[in-house]
């Protein structure tokens, strides 16, 4: 695939698109403990993988009714963050639940008042690769599938999806992801359908770990009219 900059990124955090005002994303961070198993009869360390880590920082301005409003309540809960690295159906994306982390504001010499915010893996869940379902990052939904993903081949690894609702203009919005193998007869995947919502929200879902996704796919929306992002990860 073709090298590609950062520049016409996104980034969500629950129901708010913080894109306009996030001016870099330090870090998208994945780790994993190494055991130290080494026997003395070794002359170099033994090790084993242990317990995996994810994180997902960024720096951005200060905007009371956006940034400040999404980022400033804490709270202990899951939080929901996308980062696509294009508006592109099918752009990579990043994906995290997480657990807000720090929420820090700094006013500098020159009058710029700044923000940075850091999210931490939340139960069991790490840093999430996938593609962008929703043409745009934020598109408006009435009801109709769209979006086809190729992503090559099927896979038997099950997936997780995310979906950032910003606003509902109408109804109540049911999200789901849909699978084809023909890129013609599309089923919904499973275990991969978004909670009913009249208002902005955020949600990870996933399937069996080892379900079966066909190779194309993309989103559904029903019972409304939404604004929306969504991402999928494989495996």
């Amino acid at each position: 695939m073709a090298k590609q900059t950062g520049i016409g990124a996104r980034l969500y955090a629950q129901n708010y698109d913080l894109s306009g005002d996030v001016g870099a994303v330090d870090s998208i961070a994945m780790s994993r403990a190494q055991l130290d198993v080494t026997g003395i009869d070794k002359e170099f360390y033994e090790r084993l993988p242990g317990i995996g880590d994810a994180s997902l920082s960024f720096t951005g301005f200060f905007n009371r009714t956006n940034a400040h409003a999404a980022l400033s309540p804490m709270g202990t809960g899951a939080k929901v963050v996308s980062v696509a690295f294009s508006t592109a159906i099918g752009a990579p994306t990043a994906s995290i639940s997480a657990s807000q982390e720090t929420y820090n504001t700094t006013r500098g010499p020159d009058g710029s008042l700044a923000v940075q915010s850091a999210f931490q893996s939340f139960a069991g869940y790490g840093v999430e690769w996938g593609a962008l379902l929703t043409a745009g990052g934020t598109v408006s939904a009435t009801g109709t599938a769209t979006s086809t993903v190729d992503n090559t081949a099927a896979s038997t690894a099950g997936a997780a999806a995310y979906l950032h609702v910003f606003s509902v203009t109408a109804g109540t919005v049911t999200v789901t992801v849909q699978a084809s193998a023909d890129n013609a007869a599309f089923t919904a995947v499973s275990g991969l359908a978004f909670t009913a919502t009249a208002a902005g929200t955020a949600e990870r879902v996933a399937t069996a770990s080892g379900a079966a996704i066909a190779r194309y796919t993309r989103y559904n929306v029903a019972g409304g009219t939404a604004v929306i992002a969504a991402t999928l990860h494989r495996g």
